[in-house]
């Protein structure tokens, strides 16, 4: 994993409708806990050797979310997912549904168990409102990185009406936000990995090739004089989904500078596709491809 020096950052291109499943769900203080189960034999083809890390995944359940806990899994990294199903609510609101099965969050962890051995332990928990119980967990788990996926992760959706904007707004950035303070007052030394966009940058090209991380610009002073600057490259978000995820890169920067957080912010393009090698031990765990036009993930 990319290792950053404190105070860096890094930026590329309802409870009771849980599912049961052979395991056990419970409470365990003001988080909801997945207990793990033995442990079974090695995967094939898996890292030997490596050092392992305890890395929680937030907003687990999702499109991007469930591969990457996958691959961590299958890397021998101890996993906890941190998810509050809301993916899974606003399919229903839309009346849509995955283009590929999927099954229940617990029926998924189980499945990835059976076939591999390993355990993979699920939060569900609200990162945007829950913030006692996001620091609860930090402190509990210690884990080495966070990699955050927790946002409403649709630009159309995000443009629907104004409930939809304020919702977007609302969840995105106070789950931002609360992450960061939270890892602040843990006092322990998270490295943060976020997955942005590059829709941030807008849908026109201004003819250059957009800089990793900080931009060398030269301003003007008032009395004329040239000043060199490290400043972020501008974003022209075309939603308020873009928007959000603009507005998190000034939190991470903000994080960084002054309280030393690590962090890094990749900004990639369209993910696209149905599988990866680990979803595709067994159809049951797929992840999710819902492609609709008010769902679709940029």
């Amino acid at each position: 994993m990319l290792q950053l020096a404190r105070g860096m950052v890094l930026t590329l291109a309802a409870r009771d409708s849980l599912p049961s499943f052979n395991g056990s769900i419970r409470f365990a203080g003001n988080f909801l806990r997945v207990d793990r189960l033995p442990r079974g034999p090695d995967l094939r083809g898996a890292r030997k050797g490596a050092r392992e890390l305890k890395v929680l995944v937030l907003g687990g359940d999702g499109f991007c979310g469930w591969p990457t806990a996958l691959h961590l899994s299958a890397r021998d990294h101890q996993v906890v997912i941190v998810d509050n199903l809301s993916r899974r609510v606003i399919d229903e609101e839309l009346g849509c549904e995955s283009l590929t099965p999927i099954t229940s969050i617990g029926e998924r962890l189980a499945s990835w168990h059976a076939r591999t051995g390993r355990n993979i332990e699920f939060v569900q928990l609200d990162l945007s409102r829950e913030f006692d119980a996001l620091l609860d967990l930090l402190r509990s788990e210690e884990p080495a990185a966070v990699v955050h996926f927790a946002e409403q992760r649709s630009a159309p959706y995000s443009m629907k009406t104004s409930r939809h904007k304020r919702y977007t707004v609302n969840n995105n950035l106070n789950a931002t936000n609360n992450l960061l303070a939270a890892v602040v007052e843990s006092a322990l030394d998270i490295h943060v990995v976020h997955l942005g966009t590059m829709g941030v940058y807008g849908y026109s090209t201004p003819g250059l090739t957009i800089p990793e991380g900080y931009l060398s610009a030269t301003l003007t002073d008032d009395s004329g004089a040239s000043v060199r600057a490290e400043i972020l490259y501008p974003t022209n978000p075309g939603s308020i989904y873009h928007l959000t995820k603009s507005q998190d890169q000034l939190l991470f920067a903000f994080y960084a500078k002054n309280e030393g957080l690590r962090v890094t912010d990749l900004h990639q393009g369209i993910v696209w596709g149905t599988q990866t090698p680990e979803t595709a031990l067994d159809d049951s765990p797929s992840t999710a491809s819902t492609m609709m036009a008010t769902t679709g993930r940029c």
